[in-house]
């Protein structure tokens, strides 16, 4: 007799997956892949240009004790509200005056703002899109430089992204704590960067026009959003202006606004040429350049087929490029504002031409690619930060040992500009007031700082070289008790 034949075991299905561990999935390769390119090692380079001069007021808040009146060196600072002034003043009282804490809030909120953009993404379009445009800003070359030192851009972005995200929310559920969001991350824009903080409104704006529910306007929740936005912002504005008089306004909204839109700014209006930004943009978002411009067109076709999202993005980036040409005065960063429009059209394209079979993959790709990335940036010295402030970090302790006394200001012999100072004030503890030749002869306690091509003007009216480092050297002054 033959045995029976037995039935074949039924396969094992594969283990459940927690629904909450596969929401998270998405978020978390968002989190990694943007904190690989804006937070690796931080605390190496130096800062310069405008970000030594933030770095350097947010230390006067702490030397001070001052939280409301920002101040470069003994001098009043009218160009920036203050909000990540505050920020980065709480992180050099909690850990100390660093170049790390100088960039950390700049790079925290460069990889929230991918993260946002994640959120709204996957609110317009599929999870899929909002992961790979999220990708897509996270390394958008412009974006990542800017957001791994201490710059106020990335504060913009955020805070523009998440009142964007709550108007959204609130045409769909109409409900008060999405206007309070909106308003209170509109007053936040506004604190971090003046006059940005009308891009989220006028990004929002685009939206109901788009969707044709401008009515929104006119509803009393926007009025809550815009009286939240006006309590976030207006009481330090309010007391500056008391406390200062028409001087700050002067310089806050007519050198740091009229004169920045109008070109004079910089000494002279610039040409509003059509390509103005366009050797900065192919220099900038060069990896994905093409995604963009294919996504733009992608959008537009889309649109034509009733999809308002995809005419929203297309509107967004092209609405913001003509604010941009609006304004006279030409500059790459301003572009900042643009990425994450751009992102988003990059990666519908991307979408677009991604085989289906090879979609699945996406998460899993992007997740191994960052996490090798992270791997070889901690274990192999490649240089990511310029270190242009070299020369003052090296004069440091020479500083120290030669005038002990940190109340004593140095002596500045041609030398100009606020970055020169907020170098002096950030790595050398010292402000520097810039001061003629006859007025150091006299002064017996004169430590000058100047630049080797003044070094032979000093020598022969009597100064002492101390030391040179790179383009600057530290002289002492003839009357000095030797």
């Amino acid at each position: 007799m033959t045995s029976p034949a037995v039935p074949p075991l039924p396969p094992v299905p594969p283990p459940a997956r927690s629904p909450r561990l596969a929401a998270l999935r998405d978020p978390l390769i968002v989190l990694l892949a943007a904190s690989v390119t804006m937070m690796s090692r931080l605390w190496e380079g130096d800062l310069h240009r405008d970000e030594v001069l933030y770095a350097a007021v947010a230390k006067g808040i702490v030397a001070s004790g001052d939280w409301l009146n920002l101040t470069i060196g003994d001098a009043p600072y009218w160009r920036k509200p203050p909000l990540m002034f505050w920020l980065t003043a709480g992180l050099y009282e909690a850990f100390g005056v660093s170049v790390f804490t100088a960039k950390l809030c700049s790079a925290v909120f460069g990889v929230l703002s991918c993260l946002m953009l994640y959120v709204i993404a996957r609110r317009l379009f599929t999870g899929r899109v909002a992961l790979i445009a999220a990708l897509v800003l996270a390394t958008t070359p412009r974006f990542a430089r800017t957001a791994s030192t201490f710059r106020l851009d990335t504060a913009v972005t955020l805070f523009t992204l998440t009142a964007v995200y709550f108007y959204i929310r609130a045409v769909a559920e109409p409900r008060w704590r999405h206007f309070v969001g909106a308003g209170a991350s509109w007053g936040l824009t506004v604190m971090a960067k003046g006059a940005f903080g009308i891009i989220g409104p006028y990004v929002v704006l685009i939206y109901l026009a788009v969707q044709r529910q401008l009515h929104v306007v006119r509803s009393r929740g926007f009025l809550v959003s815009v009286l939240v936005a006006a309590a976030v912002c207006l009481p330090w504005h309010l007391y500056e202006l008391a406390h200062w008089g028409p001087d700050f306004f002067r310089t806050y909204l007519g050198q740091e606004v009229v004169d920045r839109m109008t070109g004079e700014l910089w000494g002279g209006t610039i040409p509003a040429t059509f390509g103005a930004y366009g050797v900065d943009f192919v220099k900038d978002a060069w990896p994905w350049i093409v995604f963009m411009a294919g996504g733009l067109v992608h959008a537009l076709v889309r649109a034509r087929r009733g999809d308002r999202n995809a005419l929203f993005v297309a509107c967004w980036a092209l609405g913001y490029m003509l604010l941009l040409y609006v304004s006279q005065g030409r500059r790459a960063r301003y572009l900042l504002q643009v990425y994450p429009a751009l992102a988003l059209l990059a990666a519908l394209a991307i979408d677009r031409l991604l085989p289906g079979r090879w979609a699945p993959f996406v998460p899993r790709v992007a997740a191994g690619g960052f996490a090798a990335a992270a791997i070889v940036l901690v274990l192999v010295p490649i240089p990511l930060h310029s270190e242009a402030a070299r020369p003052f970090r090296a004069l440091r302790p020479v500083v120290r040992l030669v005038s002990p006394d940190p109340a004593v200001p140095l002596a500045g012999f041609r030398t100009s500009g606020l970055q020169t100072r907020a170098s002096s004030i950030f790595y050398l503890d010292r402000d520097l007031h810039t001061r003629g030749i006859g007025e150091l002869s006299r002064d017996p306690d004169a430590i000058v700082l100047t630049e080797v091509e003044h070094r032979r003007r000093l020598r022969r009216k009597g100064f002492r070289l101390i030391a040179v480092e790179g383009e600057y050297v530290l002289m002492r002054s003839p009357l000095a008790v030797r």
